[in-house]
């Protein structure tokens, strides 16, 4: 059976034996108690320059073996070993760290020797003269995976003397600092960096490791100043395991970066989930939205980003324009407005269904209509809006009997926009319904409607 004995600084050690006699009044080293108990065998982890064990200083992690809890195989046996912050140990693992470093490995420590085979201390002085225990250097790596501690079964061993002494190798962060142009946009300290990806299930950019700009999206990034070579996967530092130095101790990374925060959109989920109204939305896939709620941020507010439509197409969305008194309903129906400076291009809006009612009390002035209810400077490009429609249903008889008795108009409807330039779109595919057969509709100028009453 494999014992672990965590070997404690010197005065707590010596604290720890001097509560044990007064206990035992027997057991004067915890050493001599293992080997009376067997576990004759031990292997030493040294935490190396710097490191601490559990956040201490000067703790030494020892394990124990009883070589009688192994199968001998032609006279030696073989014994796995577990890296002291191995989750395999459950509660008794150990955790490792060094401030600014990184654990490199565990290696097997070699005392330090001169040229005629003495062994130094620390200082290099000889051993032998300082009275000093031998310093320690990094020999082979040792493989947890595959390496064994082979010792003969029939040997005499003692748990004083460790059969094996592993010592930790750390290595210093790299400075990963990330530029735009001659502009730092910020550091990271760590061994590699990876570049970032798109989260296709959230359709966000994960930067990872990499700084983000408020406003903008990452576009490139580059590992020369001139930008001519592409960083296109992990960046790692260079370093010289055997002495833990970096070779690369700063990295620097070029980046370019487009106006916007910008998002891959491919369901409808997912454009409600990020909609904002100043957003930007690259369009991956037809998006149906017979099942899914149509963002209300765009609703609600007025539209300053942008949507490359890819020439996809948004259908299926089903709308309620509720008019109340105080002109409570939002401009619009797919967005509130559309701002100066927002953009949307290679898209086609279909099988929109904008259904207007109205309580039957007079409102304050409205703008309605399919697309928004206000293009207060967008710009549109290969837009289109087919195979939809306004429904006004019989409650809004009172607004109609308002408009037809000069009384000022309370609310405007248009089939794209009921206030800015529809020039540059296509609205013939919209119809409209009306459920009061007493009013009748008539498409003006610019998609804007006008009712009367049928002589």
């Amino acid at each position: 059976m494999k014992r672990k004995l965590l070997i404690l600084p010197t005065v707590l050690l010596l604290l720890l034996v001097t509560l044990v006699l007064g206990a035992c009044g027997q057991w004067d080293d915890p050493y001599k108690q293992l080997d009376k108990d067997g576990s004759t065998v031990s292997v030493k982890f040294l935490a190396g320059e710097g490191g601490m064990f559990a956040g201490t200083n000067g703790v030494t992690v020892v394990d124990v073996f009883d070589l009688s809890d192994y199968a001998a195989v032609g006279g030696k046996v073989s014994i796995p070993l577990l890296e002291p912050s191995d989750e395999n140990r459950g509660n008794n693992a150990f955790e490792i760290s060094r401030s600014g470093h990184a654990l490199a490995g565990w290696f097997i420590a070699e005392t330090v020797k001169n040229a005629d085979g003495e062994e130094l201390d620390e200082d290099g002085e000889l051993c032998s003269v300082s009275g000093k225990p031998a310093a320690y250097e990094a020999g082979e790596k040792w493989d947890f995976a595959t390496d064994r501690l082979t010792l003969t079964a029939d040997g005499k061993y003692s748990s004083a003397t460790p059969e094996l002494t592993l010592m930790a190798v750390w290595i210093p962060y790299v400075k990963f600092e990330f530029y735009d142009g001659d502009t730092l946009l910020g550091s990271y300290d760590g061994l590699y960096v990876d570049t970032p990806e798109w989260d296709m299930s959230t359709g966000k950019l994960n930067y990872k490791n990499f700084p983000s700009v408020d406003g903008k999206t990452l576009v490139s990034a580059f590992l020369d100043e001139d930008m001519q070579i592409p960083m296109t996967e992990r960046v790692e530092g260079e370093f010289d395991y055997e002495t833990g130095t970096s070779l690369t101790p700063v990295i620097k990374i070029y980046t370019t970066w487009r106006e916007g925060e910008w998002f891959k959109i491919s369901s409808p989920q997912q454009l409600t989930k990020n909609a904002s109204p100043t957003g930007c939305y690259e369009i991956l896939a037809d998006l149906d939205f017979s099942k899914a709620a149509w963002p209300a941020a765009f609703v609600n507010n007025a539209f300053t980003g942008r949507i490359e439509g890819n020439g996809h197409k948004i259908s299926g969305v089903k709308m309620n324009a509720n008019i109340t008194k105080g002109g409570d309903v939002s401009h619009g129906a797919l967005f509130g407005s559309l701002g100066e400076g927002a953009y949307i291009g290679d898209l086609s809006f279909e099988s929109i269904t904008y259904t207007v009612q109205s309580p039957g009390i007079k409102a304050a002035s409205t703008l309605l209509g399919v697309l928004a209810g206000k293009n207060a400077g967008a710009t549109l490009e290969d837009v289109s809006v087919a195979s939809s429609k306004i429904v006004l249903v019989k409650t809004m008889t009172t607004m109609f009997e308002a408009h037809l008795s000069g009384d000022e108009p309370t609310v405007t409807i248009g089939l794209i926009f009921a206030e800015g330039d529809t020039a540059s779109i296509d609205y013939s595919g919209i119809t409209v319904e009306v459920e009061d057969e007493n009013i009748a509709v008539t498409v003006g100028e610019g998609g804007i409607l006008s009712f009367a009453y049928p002589s």
